[in-house]
């Protein structure tokens, strides 16, 4: 079964959330990664690097991971990352 990119990313965030939060069971596209995750510069990093390795892509290239707010731009950016880099493989 292949996943959605939203259901990829939102895996990626609710692993790193769990690491800090265990009892939580989603992540939902409207929360900010930062102020209702609870999210530091670290998990983002984290975050950012599991997502490139798994979308083998360099998403986070010309975007700074930092700057997205909520789980929802994330799949964006992570959406536009994706479709940069197969274009560029072409």
């Amino acid at each position: 079964m292949v996943s959605s990119l939203e259901d990829v990313v939102s895996s990626v965030v609710l692993e790193v959330v769990r690491l800090r939060a265990p009892e939580t069971k989603e992540v939902r596209p409207e929360q900010h990664l930062k102020r209702d995750l609870r999210l530091d510069s670290l998990d983002l990093a984290q975050i950012a690097s599991a997502l490139e390795e798994k979308l083998d892509a360099p998403i986070f290239d010309d975007v700074a991971i930092k700057a997205i707010l909520s789980v929802s731009e994330l799949c964006e950016v992570c959406a536009a990352g994706t479709a940069r880099s197969r274009k560029e493989a072409r």
